[in-house]
């Protein structure tokens, strides 16, 4: 196979952790990168040997040497730059979260679906291979049957601009908290029937700590939390009916030690070493666009929305709504809301109900899986916006670091 062409959407710094991912995976190529400074563009394409620099989102998609496109542009940007690629025949890898609600997530995927293109996701984590180790630990049964989880990611970044500002989907939610969200989800699966969130808030309304527990048909039960103001060890726990094991870091897994009933360490799994982790995502794009697949396995279209959808529910349980959305939400209540009528409780908590219940289920019964029956939706493209030696040759192969290179990957959310 010949190198996939990549451009980079940003150049900041995911942007720049990926043009640093990309020489280190066979068959892949920095290509070009967009910005909407030009001289920056011009600068990063410099730094790391990209043949072509553009300075909108809508010059780069008339090359048509361009394959793959990475997209590290802020969230709320997400949307706008890859339905521009995707209309314009480009397979995209987007930065988490995906987009910043599902009704986005919907129409990208469908567009993506009707036009045979890959639209994935960019959580590392998912793409892991130590995840599969983990999930042989609990068939394994070592600790019994698995009935309980835990995972919390917090990390003091409350002073980034863009995480109190509503306009910019700001919040701990969709940086930090998506990341024991989706450890829950591929350790305990997506059968959740019941979803309780609440949080502390900012001065802008945008939530500061979560606190989420998720509830599962088959009764297990998953307590989940992030926050952007504090720090702690990031660690994931599974307790099971016979002992428990302990992960470390669930943002970069480090390791797994596994204990019995008396707290006795029975097993100790270090982490494989990798280059900086981002390998394993980009490697699998690049193999699932080699063997002509529009997703990938770690992270399906179908999860994609899942968890878009249960971040939507999830917004709505705290009452937050960013400015550029349509669909309200159920808001908290505050002293004017205990001061209406019993007549005007009782009409706007019905219609707060209905709005949590309409996305509730929408959530728990994937409805917006058929969303990729439907066909591509638009089908021309909205007017131009500017945006801003090793190798390995699959995700199970270890990898040998550089002494130059960082051993440790990227930890910053």
């Amino acid at each position: 196979m010949s190198s996939v062409n990549i451009a980079i959407i940003g150049t900041g710094n995911m942007a720049r952790t990926m043009a640093q991912t990309i020489r280190k995976v066979r068959h892949a190529k920095l290509y070009a990168v967009v910005s909407r400074d030009p001289e920056r563009a011009r600068a990063f394409a410099r730094e790391f040997h990209a043949r072509r620099f553009y300075g909108s989102v809508g010059e780069m998609v008339q090359d048509r040497k361009v394959q793959l496109v990475y997209i590290a542009t802020p969230h709320t940007e997400h949307y706008q730059a890859a339905k521009i690629c995707l209309l314009n025949g480009k397979n995209c890898l987007i930065e988490k979260p995906f987009t910043v609600n599902a009704e986005q997530a919907q129409e990208l995927l469908s567009i993506a679906a009707g036009n045979h293109l890959l639209a994935a996701e960019a959580i590392w984590t998912r793409y892991m291979p130590f995840v599969q180790t983990m999930k042989q630990m609990l068939d394994s049964k070592l600790i019994g049957e698995p009935v309980q989880l835990s995972a919390s990611l917090t990390y003091n970044i409350r002073q980034v601009p863009r995480l109190t500002d509503p306009a910019l989907a700001g919040g701990a939610l969709l940086d930090l908290g998506v990341y024991p969200l989706n450890f829950a989800s591929m350790l305990f699966g997506d059968d959740v029937i019941r979803v309780n969130a609440s949080c502390s808030y900012t001065e802008n309304h945008l939530d500061e700590q979560d606190s989420i527990s998720l509830i599962y048909r088959d009764g297990k039960v998953a307590n989940l939390s992030a926050s952007m103001v504090g720090v702690s060890d990031n660690r994931g726990e599974i307790i099971g009916t016979k002992g428990y094991m302990v992960i470390e870091n669930i943002n970069n897994y480090r390791s797994m030690s596994v204990y019995d009933a008396r707290g006795k360490k029975i097993r100790f799994v270090k982490a494989p070493r990798q280059f900086n982790g981002y390998e394993y995502e980009l490697q699998q794009v690049i193999e699932a666009l080699e063997s002509g697949q529009t997703e990938c396995a770690a992270m399906p279209s179908s999860e994609i929305l899942c968890m878009m959808h249960m971040l939507d529910f999830i917004r709505g349980e705290m009452g937050i709504t960013y400015p550029f959305e349509k669909k309200e939400r159920p808001a908290i209540p505050t002293q004017a809301q205990e001061e209406r009528t019993e007549p005007e409780k009782e009409q706007e908590d019905e219609q707060s109900r209905a709005v949590a219940d309409a996305t509730e289920e929408a959530f728990l019964t994937h409805e917006a899986q058929k969303a990729l029956e439907n066909g591509a939706g638009d089908t021309a493209p909205g007017e131009d916006d500017p945006m801003n030696g090793q190798v390995i040759s699959s995700p199970d192969e270890e990898i040998r670091v550089d002494p130059k290179e960082p051993a440790d990957g990227d930890e910053n959310p």
